[in-house]
């Protein structure tokens, strides 16, 4: 099989009712906690992990800010999804998030939120990462007829479960160009979340999703496809 060359990035995703109708909530308003504690969840069939708990964080209002954005693209009024954040019981420290598609619940990780707070666009590829999740994925259709033969070669490699998590990228990348952010900053989004402290894990490939920085070219090369976007991540 022939080889692809990969990214090489230097050091360096219940219902409240919020408004933002000018800009997001500003940083000082989204930083601190209040009581931490358990939350009953309304649908019995949709549960957060265990190992979860959720936080009571007011930067839940910038969540709920961006899902307003970025829902309108899944051709489902707003107020249908809910977004609240999450901590990790076990005292894990990782970028994270998660969603329960049939009830339009996201959990993001305190983590997440804290590590990608001041980069708008990154944050913001979390939560459309998991709006994607919530529409109708067919990992079949990964294989474009126009998708280059190093490519198709890296799909290959994927498992099916694997190839749902690159649909799931791919969706997420076209919901945050209909709200009206760029491919290439999009991909260069993706991109700052590898580096950041707390995505160590998002680099090895698992069961359920491919290495990282494989998603990040599979990402690109779906950029150039659809929307000419030519982004060099470093």
């Amino acid at each position: 099989m022939k080889s692809v060359t990969l990214f090489r990035i230097a050091p360096a995703l219940l219902a409240f009712s919020c408004s933002w109708p000018l800009a997001p909530p500003g940083p000082e308003a989204a930083v601190s906690y209040a009581e931490v504690g358990e939350v009953s969840m309304p649908v019995a069939s949709c549960a957060l992990d265990t190992n979860f708990e959720l936080v009571h964080h007011t930067g839940r209002r910038y969540l709920r800010y961006l899902v307003d954005q970025l829902a309108p693209g899944t051709g489902r009024p707003a107020e249908s999804y809910s977004v609240e954040i999450m901590r990790d019981r076990r005292g894990l420290q990782q970028i994270n998030a998660m969603t329960c598609s049939s009830s339009r619940l996201i959990w993001v990780s305190d983590k997440a939120y804290q590590e990608l707070l001041n980069h708008e666009v990154a944050l913001a590829f979390i939560v459309a990462h998991e709006l994607a999740h919530g529409g109708d994925l067919r990992p079949g259709n990964v294989y474009a007829t126009n998708v280059t033969l190093a490519e198709r070669e890296l799909l290959q490699i994927l498992t099916y479960r694997q190839r749902s998590e690159v649909v799931a990228d791919q969706h997420a990348l076209d919901l945050m160009v209909r709200a009206g952010y760029s491919a290439p900053e999009v991909v260069a989004a993706a991109a700052f979340i590898l580096s950041r402290p707390g995505a160590e894990h998002l680099l090895p490939a698992s069961a359920t999703h491919p290495a990282g920085y494989d998603r990040l070219q599979l990402l690109e090369y779906y950029a150039a496809r659809q929307y000419g976007a030519t982004v060099v991540a470093r």
